[in-house]
C-alpha cells in the first residue's frame, strides 16, 4: 500500500471543502437571508417579500459576476418551478403553511420559497463544474421518470390515502 503524504491529504480535504462551499453559495446565502430577516425588519415590507428581494438580488449578483451563466439557469429554473408546484400542493393539503403576510404569493405560497429548491439546482450545476463531473451510462428517460415517481408519489399520495 502506498503511503500518501499527509500534507496532500490536508490540501485535498481543504480543496474539497472549498469546492463544496462554492457549489453551495446560493443556498448558503438564502439561509443567511432567512436568519438576517428574522432580526432585521424593513418597515412596510413583509418578511416574505424581503426574502424574495434578497434571493433575486443574490441571483442577479451570481449572474452579473459570471459565477453562474444564463445557460445554468435552465436546470435551476426547473428546480424552481417543480419546487413551487410542490410547495403549492403541500400547502393546499395542509402539510405546512406560510402564515406571515406578503404581497408576492401564489396560492398562499411566498415566491421566495421556491428559491430554496433553486438552490439545490444551483448546487448541482456548480458541483458538476467545480468537481469536473461527467455523467456516463445515464439510464433511459423512462427509467429515470419511473424511479423519480417511485420516490415522489408516496409523498404526494399520502394526502389522499385515508381521507
Amino acid at each position: 500500500m502506498r503511503k500518501v503524504n499527509e500534507k496532500y491529504r490536508l490540501k485535498d480535504f481543504w480543496d474539497f471543502g472549498l469546492k463544496q462551499f462554492r457549489s453551495a453559495i446560493f443556498g448558503i446565502t438564502i439561509i443567511l437571508s432567512l436568519i438576517v430577516t428574522t432580526f432585521i425588519k424593513i418597515p412596510h415590507l413583509a418578511r416574505y417579500d424581503t426574502l424574495l428581494i434578497c434571493v433575486l438580488v443574490i441571483q442577479v449578483i451570481l449572474l452579473v459576476s459570471k459565477y453562474e451563466r444564463v445557460y445554468d439557469l435552465i436546470p435551476i429554473m426547473v428546480f424552481h418551478i417543480l419546487g413551487m408546484i410542490l410547495e403549492i400542493f403541500k400547502v393546499r393539503h395542509g402539510s405546512w403553511s406560510y402564515p406571515d403576510a406578503g404581497i408576492f404569493k401564489i396560492m398562499d405560497v411566498p415566491l421566495y420559497s421556491a428559491f430554496m429548491y433553486s438552490a439545490i439546482g444551483s448546487y448541482i450545476v456548480r458541483a458538476i463544474k467545480e468537481f469536473d463531473l461527467e455523467v456516463i451510462h445515464w439510464p433511459k428517460w423512462f427509467i429515470s421518470i419511473g424511479i423519480s415517481s417511485i420516490i415522489y408519489l408516496p409523498e404526494l399520495l399520502v394526502n389522499f390515502i385515508g381521507k
